[in-house]
């Protein structure tokens, strides 16, 4: 037998379900088959939600999501084909260099690094040289980054 309060959440629910937009549902139904890691489902309902809406704010995280579910599946050839999607070249830049780690390309990963001036790159870098097993060239590379840094307890 339900509790009061189980009936009142459940209604509270229900009404609130019932309020959404068929954007903010298929949002909503998107993030539930990226949470439960279904991510080839979840790229096909975040292209739906492209679709049906129009608002920039949504389609970025729709684009970022794409983009996740590529990766978190595994398709990293996918992921970097969707990146021209899009329009910050930094962050496609950083993006590919890091899907060349996961793919054990690190002289190309360091490639696309080069393109970006920033202290989560040169962490990066640094990482990609440990996995080549140059240890001078990591040590050098962490220890470029400012110890005003966020990163710079990290990376000593």
């Amino acid at each position: 037998m339900q509790s009061k309060l189980e009936v009142m959440i459940f209604s509270i629910f229900f009404a609130l379900l019932l309020a959404a937009t068929p954007a903010e549902k298929q949002l909503s139904f998107a993030n539930h088959l990226f949470g439960e890691g279904d991510y080839f489902r979840a790229i096909t309902e975040y292209k739906r939600l492209l679709f049906m809406s129009s608002n920039p704010k949504t389609q970025l995280f729709a684009h970022e999501r794409i983009f996740s579910s590529f990766k978190g599946a595994g398709r990293f050839q996918d992921a970097a084909a969707y990146l021209d999607n899009f329009n910050n070249e930094q962050f496609r830049n950083t993006e590919r260099g890091k899907l060349y780690l996961l793919m054990d390309n690190t002289g190309h990963a360091r490639q696309y690094f080069k393109l970006v001036n920033s202290d989560t790159v040169r962490m990066l870098v640094g990482w990609s040289y440990m996995l080549d097993g140059d240890w001078e060239y990591s040590r050098q590379e962490f220890l470029s980054i400012p110890h005003n840094s966020d990163l710079s307890s990290t990376a000593t």
